[in-house]
């Protein structure tokens, strides 16, 4: 509801390809569809194959492991949901009026020696990739690279959250 706006007074003509991706459309050519201006066409082939292409790719995991992870995501989502708004751009410029940067640099810390490492101890290795996210990396194969399933589907849940925050639509 705002980023794609903002584009179009910019002059991008991306709204459909990227409306096709929400709803549900895979395959590149046809999320192209339509794009008359090459820089329009660029944009696309790029966000598709930074972002999209690797969310794509992700194999399904065994319903059980899917459950004990969602399991595990719905008893933490508070402590989540903290991670998450340290995380998000948007909510860290609130904080920071708030807290100021050292009070911001302070909620981090609570949360990687209070709440992160009994996530670590449940299982989950994810504190290396939650301190990617404070450091603005926002690939999607580095956020996801080198975990273990169950990591994976935990970060995968937490970039959604970001995403959501940060006012992107998600399915």
């Amino acid at each position: 509801d705002t980023v794609l706006p903002r584009m179009e007074k910019c002059g991008w003509n991306v709204r459909l390809s990227f409306l096709r991706f929400w709803e549900g459309e895979r395959d590149r050519e046809k999320i192209m569809q339509g794009l008359k201006d090459s820089n329009d066409k660029q944009l696309v082939k790029h966000v598709y194959d930074k972002y999209f292409a690797p969310l794509i790719k992700r194999e399904r995991q065994p319903p059980e492991l899917e459950q004990q992870v969602q399991d595990f995501y719905d008893g933490h989502l508070v402590v989540l949901k903290r991670i998450v708004q340290l995380t998000s751009s948007k909510t860290f410029d609130n904080g920071r009026m708030r807290f100021d940067d050292g009070g911001m640099y302070q909620e981090r810390q609570i949360v990687l020696t209070k709440f992160l490492q009994p996530i670590e101890d449940a299982g989950y290795s994810i504190t290396a990739k939650i301190a990617s996210l404070w450091n603005v990396e926002r690939d999607p194969e580095t956020l996801f690279g080198g975990l273990d399933k169950k990591s994976e589907l935990l970060m995968r849940k937490l970039w959604r959250l970001l995403l959501i925050e940060e006012g992107e639509e998600v399915d």
